[in-house]
Formats: C-alpha cells, structure tokens, sequence
C-alpha cells in the first residue's frame, strides 16, 4: 500500500484481489519440529523487507514511477522486555517500542527520513521518554540520533536513533534482549546505494553510580543474549538501522556531505572511506577528486563481466546505471561502462567485480 497505493487508505477490500502463495515449510511457515519465535518482530518484518526491496525495483525499472522508487526502510524491530515489581510495587511488564525509531530509505531525488520508522506500519509512534519512565521503571541516559547509521548513496538513508538507559525506582527487574540485523543489515539500499548500519547492542555492569554514568567496560552482545538480571547499577544501549541509500555514494554532492559532517548525521571517516570526501575543516576538492577516483579504480581492479563490451543504446533500463541491451545472441545486462555483466538473466551480480570492506562504525558503546 504505502509503495504502491499511497494515495489510498489502508482498507479491507484492498487484500482482495490479492493471492499469498506461502507453502508449509518455508522459514516465515515453519512446521514441527523447526523452532520458532518472535514471528511479528523478526519473520515477519524480513519476509517484508524482502517484498518492499522486489516492489521498489519494479519501481526503479519503470520510467514512470522511478522518483516513488526508495530501498528498505528500518529493517528491523530489536526487541527489548523488561518485567518485575515497578516502582508502586506492581507487577508490570513492558515491551519497549522505541525500535520503531530506525531510519527510512532515501529516494532518487532526497534523503531518507530519520528516526522514520517502517513503511509497512500506518501509524508507526514511540512514546516520549517521559512517558516510559512514568509507567515502568526505566532511567534515560540518552534518546538521540545515531551518527553513521543512515545507509549511504547519492541520497542518504535516514538515520537510526540509538538510546541508553538504566532501571530506575527499583533495584533489579529481568531484561529479555533479542534481534535480528546485529550481523547483517536489513536496510538495503537501492541502485547502488549502501545498506544502513548494523543493530549494535551492549550491556555495562556497574556503569551507573548513584543515578549518574560511570566509566565501565561494556560487553557487545550477539544478536539473541536473552534473559538477564538488570539493576539500577547496569546500563543497556542500543543503535538501530538507518534506512537504505540511493545511488552510489561517489556522487553525493560533497556539499552535501560537508552538512552531514557539520550537523553530526555522518563522521569524517566515513565520508572519506566510502563518500569518498577528503574533510579538513572543510571540503578539499582536489584530495577528494582523487580520493574518489582512487575508490573507482580500485572497484575496478579485479576485472569484471563477460568480458564483453557493449556501446550501443539500451533496451530498458533496471536502473541509472544497470541496463538491458540485446544483439544476435540474445539479450544481456550492461553498465554504463558499456561491461556486459550477465547475459540471459538479470543476474548482473555474477559479472560484477566484488570487494570488501571493514566496518565503519566501531562496536563500542
């Protein structure tokens, strides 16, 4: 709906005319004995990252409707429960909604939306962090942006907030800690543009003293540490995934990103690593003219493709740099190289040079 029909209300009669092919025994229809759990908050939300990324290409390839065409938007929901004795003396528990806040995919003509939350959700709300330590006994440290989260591109992903808290009013409750996207983004970007960030999770025993941080040494979590203890003394943060990028970040206006440095949203390591942005208290055009091209050689390096070119004019295009050609043998996928990157599928990742990468964003609290 929001894709494809944002125009409309969300109704009944929309599901219709529509079929859900889904057999038993796939991941999202698991039958006995495969384990189960957290099906709304972890299934589920990937089988929709999925259909929205398949929905958007098709967007993307069609002329028409390629400004709606955007990646994934906030590719999951970390959960975080907390139940006990609360500070009147009842018993509560309280699934944290705060995950909500990741970021929402760029479009080809503008960033994406921070803190925007998912697109298959109608009304996606957090509630404010007043509200949540009036009704259960949660102390803030921060609620805030998180920088280096939204997924790059020529348009930015929007980006995820992060928090941090302890318990408050009480002495201890159980935490119950779990996700998905710690060790692989959810948030994929579109025509070249990059994931948003990985979930990142920790846990400091003893780093509160008397309701104020302390230096302490935090244990990064996997993505499913479980059930726990959790104190007044402890401290529990969080960063979620920012939104998927759009087109490749190698021609984002350095402009751009000089007010992404300026206003915190990116870090100037990452826009020199992948931006390709040479920062010295301002923009250094010619460093950067070279640290971009230097970046576009060596994507380059491995070789890549059929070893074919191809200069003519394309058929169809999957994207502004993806392209569908055909000659006497048949129709293939080119770039605007002219490197014929596949030919009788659109699997043009089979022809394509591959690299990595280490992580930009240091798993530290």
């Amino acid at each position: 709906m929001p894709t494809l029909a944002f125009d409309i209300q969300w109704n009944e009669g929309l599901v219709r005319p529509v079929e859900v092919i889904a057999p038993d025994g796939l991941i999202c229809t698991a039958m006995f004995p495969a384990p189960t759990g957290a099906a709304t908050v972890e299934t589920i939300w990937v089988t929709g990252n999925a259909i929205m990324l398949a929905l958007n290409k098709m967007l993307a390839a069609t002329p028409a409707f390629q400004h709606r065409a955007q990646g994934v938007n906030d590719g999951v929901m970390a959960t975080f429960n907390m139940g006990g004795v609360n500070q009147f003396g009842e018993k509560f528990g309280l699934h944290l909604m705060d995950p909500l806040a990741g970021g929402s995919a760029a479009f080809p003509n503008r960033d994406g939306v921070n803190a925007g939350g998912p697109i298959t959700s109608p009304v996606s709300a957090i509630a404010d962090v007043e509200r949540n330590e009036q009704v259960a006994p949660l102390f803030y440290l921060h609620r805030r942006l998180a920088k280096d989260t939204g997924g790059p591109g020529r348009y930015r992903g929007g980006l995820a907030a992060e928090v941090a808290f302890s318990v408050g009013g009480v002495e201890e409750v159980q935490a119950l800690v779990m996700t998905h996207g710690a060790e692989v983004p959810n948030s994929r970007g579109l025509n070249g543009g990059y994931p948003g960030a990985t979930v990142i999770q920790s846990f400091g025993r003893g780093g509160i003293d008397n309701g104020r941080p302390k230096s302490t040494n935090f244990e990064i979590f996997g993505p499913k540490p479980g059930l726990m203890p959790m104190t007044r003394r402890d401290v529990f943060a969080v960063s979620w995934q920012g939104g998927g990028g759009y087109g490749d970040p190698l021609e984002r206006d350095p402009s751009d990103v000089a007010r992404d440095i300026a206003s915190g949203a990116v870090s100037p390591q990452a826009a020199t690593a992948v931006y390709g942005v040479v920062w010295n208290n301002t923009v250094d055009e010619p460093a950067t003219k070279r640290r971009r091209d230097e970046i576009r050689a060596g994507r380059i390096a491995g070789g890549s493709g059929t070893g074919e070119t191809f200069d003519g004019k394309p058929l169809a295009s999957l994207g502004p740099h993806l392209h569908i050609g055909r000659d006497a043998r048949g129709w293939f996928v080119f770039s605007s190289a002219g490197r014929v990157l596949a030919r009788g599928s659109t699997a043009w990742r089979q022809g394509a040079h591959r690299a990595t990468s280490d992580s930009l964003r240091p798993n530290t609290a």
